[in-house]
């Protein structure tokens, strides 16, 4: 991958890879599960208490327990002073906010409303994705497939065509009830450079809010599939500032509740990640919200 690749796999190296060796690998500090098992939150504490100002910090962890020490030892740390900026996955969060582990979300739990079919928006472009899509597309027949052409979208000249196109076919399934999925042609432009490909994707998640933006009946629910694209639709093409994350549908798949200030509040919106789930899990998430 041009714009998001790596050579180093070590958490410590690619520190110093991703910053262009601003900061080196031999100054990241590095928690291992020694550290966490054997040395408990004081050691964690002693730890990250004497740690510098913009230190990186990696954390091994294999389990909820090891992130539940880790916690304990970061709060002292904090408690001592320290202030740290995390960037994580969801199963810290859920430790350190304090949250009760629950059930995945159910059809009832969901709460829809109305006759309205579901949107689903897939704008990452990974093998796994892809087999996803396929995968939902032959389960869900009924649902409007619209592709999107990305030719088409980085030709400025056909890119505003290509848009309403697309979405008038999703206003339309939406209306008719049978949903739709809008989904970005597979084929990846090779050749490119990192920055290239950024500004291509960049045009091309600005194409798939556009045509979220176009879209004027509210679905049942919304689907983005792909981590930027995820973003972007919420903060662009809903406009949501504030949500309610109300569960997972499947693991690392949550589903957020937007607030009154988004164009459409209320309306579940999901965040699937590129690289999550199995091959069927797109057209079961869509079963669950149809069921």
């Amino acid at each position: 991958d041009a714009a998001f690749g790596f050579r180093e796999s070590h958490l410590c190296r690619w520190v110093a890879e991703k910053s262009k060796g601003r900061l080196a690998a031999d100054d990241t500090l590095s928690v291992s599960i020694e550290d966490i098992r054997r040395g408990g939150p004081v050691r964690i504490a002693e730890m990250l208490s004497a740690v510098a100002s913009e230190t990186v910090c990696v954390v091994n962890a294999l389990s909820y327990r090891d992130l539940e020490v880790f916690v304990l030892g970061l709060l002292a740390a904090e408690a001592r002073g320290k202030t740290f900026v995390c960037r994580t996955a969801a199963s810290f969060v859920q430790v350190r906010a304090g949250l009760r582990p629950r059930a995945l979300l159910s059809g009832v739990e969901l709460n829809l409303h109305g006759a309205e079919g579901g949107l689903v928006i897939v704008g990452s472009h990974v093998p796994k994705t892809t087999r996803q899509l396929e995968r939902l597309l032959t389960a869900h027949p009924a649902m409007r497939a619209i592709q999107v052409d990305v030719d088409l979208v980085l030709d400025r000249f056909k890119r505003a065509a290509a848009v309403d196109e697309a979405a008038r076919g999703a206003d339309a399934a939406l209306q008719e009830g049978c949903g739709a999925v809008v989904y970005t042609s597979r084929r990846v432009r090779s050749g490119l450079s990192a920055d290239a490909g950024l500004a291509a994707g960049r045009v091309i998640s600005d194409a798939l809010v556009s045509i979220l933006d176009r879209i004027r009946t509210q679905p049942r629910y919304i689907l983005a599939k792909g981590g930027i694209t995820g973003s972007d639709l919420a903060t662009k093409g809903l406009n949501i500032r504030r949500a309610m994350v109300i569960g997972q549908i499947l693991a690392g798949v949550p589903v957020w509740e937007p607030g009154p200030e988004s164009r459409f509040p209320g309306c579940p919106y999901v965040v699937f990640p590129g690289n999550v789930g199995d091959d069927e899990a797109l057209a079961a998430v869509v079963s669950k919200f149809d069921a």
